[in-house]
């Protein structure tokens, strides 16, 4: 047994090394669901939805598993759009470059999705109708899908509670400490 008196960089080092090693490991006790990477990639896909003009954000989203582009191609968009925001880059030039094409047409599914879903639904949609729990929980780790998990129930549990709005549940997570034990 190893005990660790904080979670820090050698922490995370050893528990890796135990899984490549594929000695049996419960990881760290805690996952801080606004700090698992799988949840930061699907509550960037809601900020997407709610602010298509947060560069930061939806570059972000392109360089993530779930849009995945490479770097080369951020950079030719980013620098490329002068001063429009990288959705309006996108938009105004999906009929001519292809890159563009197929970047709207993968973020106008979010987009559709927005308007005909609540917070709960939204991200049930993404994660096990458009199949991309697959996809994070290959990119981020099988940990990924108790993290994932508890974002559809705290969705489910934000929506009964209070509302449907998907921008008052991202402000509500993201102000949050949720943690899940992984016990």
């Amino acid at each position: 047994m190893i005990l660790f008196r904080r979670r820090d960089e050698l922490t995370e080092q050893v528990i890796t090394e135990l899984h490549n090693a594929h000695l049996p490991t419960s990881g760290i006790d805690r996952i801080f669901l606004k700090e698992n990477l799988a949840v930061m990639d699907l509550l960037s896909v809601a900020k997407f939805v709610l602010n298509m003009g947060d560069n930061l954000n939806l570059a972000s989203l392109l360089k993530s598993p779930i849009i995945r582009i490479s770097e080369h191609d951020l950079y030719d968009i980013a620098t490329s759009r002068g001063s429009k925001s990288i959705w309006d880059y996108i938009v105004l030039s999906c009929n001519n470059h292809e890159l563009c094409k197929e970047l709207y047409d993968r973020l106008s599914i979010f987009i559709n999705l927005y308007y005909h879903s609540n917070a709960s639904n939204f991200f049930q949609n993404i994660v096990d109708v458009l199949g991309y729990r697959d996809i994070l929980n290959q990119e981020c780790g099988s940990d990924s899908n108790d993290a994932i998990d508890e974002l559809l129930y705290a969705s489910n549990k934000f929506v009964s509670q209070n509302n449907s709005s998907l921008q008052d549940f991202v402000f509500w997570i993201e102000d949050s400490d949720t943690s899940i034990c992984q016990c």
